[in-house]
């Protein structure tokens, strides 16, 4: 059975003078920062009324949201959090593993690699401070800055896009994962081992870091999408 969402508490934006793909942006921050659940039901007429956006404007939005993974349509009844299976997050995470894994082998190998740390102390930092607050829209923000840097200063391309590309659904993936803030301390705190291994170059050990890293939450992940 669908649930309804309530949005009432959203804050109203100037849908206007943003592109489909900005208005899109913003709805998605929005359904990310609610304690959705997959199934859940969005209406668009609600939703464009909250947001100040026209619905011929939000549908379009709602369906750039759809083939990035966030939401399905069913006809007759219209949006909805998509609903995650074991089966896909396993998917997601094993894929995630590929791509950084290849990220931080390589930033471990590079002889400038003490110039990139100082950057990711910075965003480690980020993620220590957001792991003291109840937010977790802010906690998901920091994580995700860390881990893209270190794609992106890794210097491949494809990999950068194949991680923007999964970022909707990893966003997601670890919400569901960080229900509450001991969940996120755990987990935040597990960034410094990364720090140490890309700081003793040892691309091997790099790589098998960020793997234990991404699926040690993995058993608990799963029981939560089958609970």
């Amino acid at each position: 059975m669908l649930r309804t969402v309530r949005m009432d508490t959203l804050t109203p934006i100037e849908a206007e003078s943003l592109t489909t793909a900005e208005l899109s942006a913003a709805i998605r921050d929005y359904l990310l920062e609610l304690p959705l659940q997959g199934g859940e039901r969005i209406f668009e007429s609600q939703l464009a009324k909250q947001i100040n956006a026209g619905r011929q404007q939000v549908r379009e939005a709602c369906r750039m949201l759809e083939s990035e993974g966030l939401l399905f349509y069913t006809p007759n009844r219209g949006y909805s959090m998509r609903v995650l299976t074991g089966a896909e997050v396993r998917q997601l995470l094993e894929f995630r593993c590929v791509i950084e894994g290849a990220a931080f082998a390589s930033l471990a190998d590079r002889a400038d690699r003490n110039e990139a740390l100082k950057v990711l102390r910075k965003a480690y930092v980020a993620i220590e401070e957001s792991a003291n607050i109840d937010d977790p829209a802010q906690q998901i923000s920091a994580d995700l800055s860390f881990h893209r840097i270190v794609v992106e200063m890794a210097g491949n391309n494809w990999l950068l896009q194949s991680f923007d590309r999964m970022s909707t659904q990893m966003r997601y993936a670890i919400r569901l994962m960080s229900r509450n803030l001991s969940d996120f301390k755990i987990y935040g705190k597990s960034h410094n081992a990364l720090l140490g291994s890309i700081e003793e170059g040892d691309a091997s050990k790099a790589r098998a870091a960020i793997e234990e890293h991404i699926l040690m939450f993995l058993p608990t992940l799963l029981q939560r999408i089958k609970d």
